[in-house]
């Protein structure tokens, strides 16, 4: 993934959007690509490094099958993989879970983006009173969210390589 206000997928949620993505039908690495950036509408395109490998493990579970030999191999989902997604499809919102989905910090990223916008304009029309005070919200901010962190609610997520049913796939 790349590009700005763009992060990494937990590898779990990148099986499970390729695994949705083929429900539209058989596609290679590309087409799949270019389906999952339409259905997050522009918010996520995973790279090739993460969509080819991830087929090829998908295929050797027997998730997916190739249709057509040829380059650009196509995919479809086999009986199995339709299966997998029945069984993890548990939320009740399109794209829940999804690599773009807000539960993923959108709206964190969209906050900080708003931030830097702000930031940026008080760095070119400013004071100079106005940029220190501005620095100085900016330090106390950068102090108050760290010490959120510091506080490891219940709620807190856990370690990525633990919590996902879906990275037993490709264990």
């Amino acid at each position: 993934m790349s590009g700005p206000h763009r992060s990494r997928a937990r590898r779990g949620a990148v099986i499970a959007a390729v695994l949705g993505a083929l429900q539209d039908g058989p596609s290679h690495g590309y087409g799949i690509m270019d389906r999952l950036e339409n259905q997050s509408e522009g918010r996520w395109r995973p790279s090739p490094g993460s969509v080819y490998p991830t087929l090829g493990r998908l295929a050797s579970k027997g998730l997916i099958e190739v249709v057509t030999a040829t380059e650009p191999k196509e995919f479809q989902l086999t009986d199995e993989g339709r299966a997998w997604l029945d069984s993890h499809s548990d939320s009740a919102e399109p794209g829940e879970g999804m690599p773009w989905s807000a539960g993923q910090g959108q709206g964190l990223r969209s906050a900080v983006s708003q931030l830097a916008g702000a930031t940026k304009q008080v760095g070119r029309f400013g004071s100079d009173d106005q940029r220190k005070q501005a620095q100085e919200l900016i330090e106390e901010s950068t102090r108050l969210i760290y010490a959120l962190l510091a506080q490891q609610p219940n709620n807190a997520p856990k370690d990525d390589s633990t919590d996902d049913p879906a990275d037993s796939v490709l264990n």
